[in-house]
């Protein structure tokens, strides 16, 4: 913090990801707010559609709904909780499946606490993979649980797939996920909330098309490649037209 507040007199201009690193600056590092842009990330929609798949699921999960996830395997990400809740969903949807994608050092864990919950044939850790557009297209709703986020790339890649989010309230999610019309937003650490948000998709295909649609429709709009570009161009316009008027 000190070093980022000496910094502040040889910046200009301050580019965000998200309003909430943008509340960050301006609170904890004392920039001043006409100095602060927010341009979040933008995602290829069209190598991230809803389009087809030739990514192979197991025999068995062809017949039930598929939640999943991307991400490093690490204990900020909670996929731990996203088990945990997947157990209680399974019991009363057992033709449910859960398809983690991401490696890191919480593998070994998840998969004692998959047998605990005796899940062995219900959930699959799919390691590190690079066809990440493919698998989101295997999926039906989308889920991340983390208790610390800036601005999800995954959470973007997901609604350009066309599917709905369920994601916790914390960092940038819940500027991209509209509770309600585009996905649900629960508290952090919150298995109950996390556990009523999958059964509402998981029970009703009407709700889940709906969220999805929004979700693909949201990204075209607000968070495409484009766009991205976009607000750069006009920002990098204005430092410029800024500069040569002083």
């Amino acid at each position: 913090l000190a070093l980022r507040r000496l910094c502040r007199r040889f910046i200009s201009r301050y580019v965000t990801v998200s309003l909430d690193l943008a509340r960050w600056l301006g609170q904890m590092v004392g920039v001043a707010s006409d100095k602060i842009s927010s341009i979040c990330n933008g995602v290829d929609t069209g190598v991230f559609s809803p389009k087809g798949s030739s990514a192979t699921p197991p025999e068995s999960w062809r017949t039930g709904l598929v939640i999943g996830s991307v991400g490093r395997l690490d204990p900020i990400k909670r996929f731990d909780l996203l088990i945990d809740a997947f157990a209680l969903v399974h019991a009363e949807y057992p033709q449910t499946r859960l398809v983690i994608v991401g490696d890191g050092g919480e593998r070994a864990n998840l998969e004692q606490l998959i047998s605990r919950h005796g899940l062995d044939d219900a959930v699959m850790l799919a390691g590190r993979r690079d066809n990440t557009p493919e698998w989101f297209r295997l999926i039906d709703v989308f889920a991340l649980v983390s208790r610390n986020e800036g601005i999800s790339n995954t959470i973007l890649e997901a609604m350009s797939s066309g599917l709905p989010a369920v994601v916790t309230d914390v960092g940038g999610n819940c500027e991209l996920v509209s509770s309600g019309e585009t996905g649900t937003v629960i508290p952090s650490g919150d298995i109950t909330g996390l556990v009523d948000a999958l059964r509402q998709y998981i029970s009703s295909d009407t709700l889940r098309a709906a969220h999805g649609s929004a979700s693909r429709e949201r990204v075209l709009q607000e968070f495409s490649l484009s766009r991205m570009i976009e607000r750069y161009d006009d920002l990098y316009r204005t430092v410029l037209r800024d500069s040569k008027n002083k």
